[in-house]
């Protein structure tokens, strides 16, 4: 049951169009059949693939709104069904989780900040319901395991009575705008008795214990809830330097009686809490000590595992060769042909593993790494397109992704796709180009650009002008933007020439509009003009022209048009306006979380500098400090740390800097210290160790 990828697609595009006719009690009927479900009808990890955000909404991450209101019908159409309930508990989750990781890694027993408290609130709240609801007790114990164990555990809480009213009155009226924007609150229905066993002694001191063992009680072999309790354990959370809190789990009867490759797979866990996390990784050029780390990451490979959890080694493995491909310049150095072919080799060896759920979730970014690789000169062609050919085949173009979509329009033409062709209807066509036109754009710029890369470019170039031709304005305005010359290799493999002018009329039609992502594009080439040199005139023309541009695209609700309009005033001639962009929009870019973290981090490098060289504000070593390791903790690049050594490189000895840092703490601007306590942070300063 659900046991193969075909199967998976089938019902995952079933779910689909039950959701888009609205049809919530077939909906509900087709879940209850899987709660029903006896494990051993189910693959492993098959219940909770199933029963989860990333399943039913493959774009949750761009319209939260909206699944929250789809969710909330729902639950309204079906009251005594859990499954929205549940799916709510786990985006209100996420949310508190994605909000703790924007600002400070918070230590066990401190107090986070007020939105991850209110996000963490309503995750109980919705989670309590699906219990009371009846259904998926193991999925929903997990959810209040990780909620307890990462995020702590709400007030309220009685003697098995758990409170779903929410408590609005706690928060103040920020905390409540930054939760009510995604809506889907909990519902006032007041205090709820689930009839749970009380804790124990140890459970009540860990409440995340508490769950854990409510989890195995009811589903006794659920390895992934084993796998969450070791990365608890970890030294970074609950367990000692050391790592006796892990070895002991391993050892214990809650481990001893699983197969061979289920306590590898838990062994591993412990190991990639040693080597597979980023920001304990040595920079670009430490020649030895990233061969040391390549050699325990390969030696892991080797382990006998299920399929799925063979697949996730490969992924992860690939991710640390991609982190090192380049220097910490951006350039290529003695390892990038080395950890290229590596890469290669990771997609080479996962189109032969029969991993289902890995597929359905994971084939975009394989894709994306098999793009990545092609630059190995070490891969013969023939080699490649076997390679590409099995990952086509593989997927089929099924999924639900922007790049199943293009995949699907490739196959159709009369060359197709790696051997893969396909007739579509006229209906089929119409909802692939729907669903490319309502593609987020980044998703969709970096679809085309893999597919580009992969040696499509051409097929896909004659394939995006004629959805242009047809109204389709996404495809029209990355046509334009390639033409624009934004991305000279996506230009030259689509064989497109390159057409300032005419990309400038599509962007201004598009902006007629009211196209955001328009205004967007063409400031971005107004830039690439402005770099080039013109005549001071000129220069004042472009320069206002963006800015306005700017302005427009920001307030349409553009996450990094915001993002440039603050760059762009930061760094102007103009104190106002540097001083508008310092204290207005780079705050509100930080505290709204719609960017990535390699934004985030250039935004608190812009403090640095800032603060090292009194550009709108007083020059102030703490801050500089303070902002340089949270661009590092943000987006993990080099570069940083190279700023705050050359800083550091400044003073004779390491102590006079530490003793000019401690003393600019106590002159930090107001507006500052404001922004700092919204993030999460105290008024101390965490030392970095590159």
């Amino acid at each position: 049951m659900y046991s193969s990828l075909d199967e998976l697609y089938e019902l995952q595009h079933h779910l689909h169009c039950l959701l888009k006719e609205k049809n919530y009690r077939a909906l509900s009927r087709i879940f209850d059949s899987v709660r029903q479900a006896q494990y051993t009808d189910l693959p492993a990890g098959g219940r909770g693939l199933i029963s989860s955000l990333a399943f039913l909404f493959p774009q949750y991450q761009l319209a939260r709104d909206n699944v929250h209101a789809e969710l909330l019908a729902w639950h309204f159409a079906c009251p005594e069904d859990a499954t929205p309930c549940l799916l709510l508990a786990e985006s209100w989750f996420a949310i508190a989780s994605e909000t703790l990781r924007t600002g400070v890694s918070v230590a066990p027993g401190e107090q986070p900040v007020p939105r991850v408290v209110i996000a963490n609130t309503a995750g109980f709240s919705w989670a309590v319901q699906a219990i009371a609801s009846g259904g998926y007790c193991p999925e929903v114990f997990m959810l209040l395991m990780n909620a307890t164990g990462y995020l702590g555990m709400p007030g309220g809480v009685r003697n098995g009575l758990w409170p779903v009213t929410f408590p609005a009155h706690q928060f103040d009226e920020d905390t409540l705008a930054f939760a009510r924007q995604f809506g889907a609150l909990p519902l006032n229905k007041g205090s709820v008795s689930l009839a749970l066993r009380l804790p124990t002694y140890s459970e009540t001191r860990f409440p995340a214990l508490y769950w854990f063992n409510r989890t195995l009680e009811c589903d006794p072999e659920n390895i992934v809830v084993r796998e969450q309790w070791v990365r608890l354990l970890s030294p970074l959370h609950y367990g000692d330097t050391h790592y006796q809190a892990v070895k002991r789990f391993l050892s214990s009867e809650h481990c001893q009686s699983l197969s061979l490759q289920d306590r590898n797979q838990l062994r591993r866990i412990e190991v990639y809490d040693k080597i597979n996390n980023p920001v304990l990784w040595p920079l670009p050029g430490k020649t030895y000590r990233i061969r040391r780390l390549d050699a325990r990451f390969r030696q892991l490979l080797s382990l006998s595992l299920h399929p799925e959890a063979q697949a996730s080694g490969y992924l992860a493995y690939a991710r640390f060769c991609e982190h090192f491909l380049l220097n910490r310049y951006g350039r290529k150095w003695r390892l990038t042909s080395w950890f290229a072919g590596q890469i290669y080799q990771c997609v080479a060896a996962l189109v032969v593993i029969d991993a289902p759920a890995f597929w359905l979730t994971h084939s975009s970014q394989v894709f994306s790494l098999l793009a990545l690789a092609l630059g190995n000169e070490n891969a013969p062609q023939a080699d490649r397109q076997q390679v590409l050919s099995s990952l086509v085949a593989l997927t089929r173009a099924r999924g639900s992704s922007v790049l199943d979509a293009l995949l699907a329009l490739l196959a159709a033409t009369p060359d197709g796709v790696s051997g893969l062709k396909q007739a579509l209807s006229a209906s089929q066509l119409l909802a692939l180009q729907d669903r490319i036109q309502h593609a987020a754009a980044a998703e969709f710029w970096q679809a085309c650009n893999n597919l580009a890369a992969l040696g499509y470019g051409k097929a896909l170039g004659k394939i995006l002008m004629r959805a242009a031709q047809q109204g389709g304005r996404q495809a029209a305005l990355f046509l334009a933007d390639v033409q624009s010359g934004a991305n000279p290799r996506t230009l030259s493999a689509m064989a497109l020439p390159e057409n300032e002018l005419q990309a400038q009329r599509v962007f201004v039609q598009a902006g007629d509009q009211g196209d955001a992502h328009a205004w967007f594009l063409h400031s971005r080439l107004l830039e690439r003009q402005l770099m080039r040199g013109s005549p001071p005139g000129e220069v004042i023309r472009l320069a206002e022209a963006r800015e306005q541009l700017l302005y427009q695209s920001q307030q349409a609700g553009h996450a990094l048009a915001h993002y440039d309009l603050a760059c762009t005033l930061v760094l102007s001639d103009f104190s106002e306006k540097v001083q508008h962009g310092l204290e207005q929009l780079c705050p509100a870019i930080l505290l709204s979380g719609n960017i990535s973290g390699d934004y985030r981090a250039y935004i608190a490098y812009l403090f640095a500098y800032c603060a090292l060289h009194g550009r709108g504000m007083a020059k102030n070593l703490w801050l500089v400090d303070f902002w340089i390791q949270r661009a590092w903790l943000w987006s993990l690049s080099p570069r940083y740390l190279q700023f705050r050594d050359d800083v550091v490189s400044r003073y004779p000895l390491y102590v006079m800097y530490r003793r000019q840092v401690k003393k600019h703490q106590a002159s930090v601007p107001e507006w500052q210290k404001r922004l700092i306590r919204q993030l999460g942070f105290d008024t101390g300063c965490v030392e970095v160790q590159a």
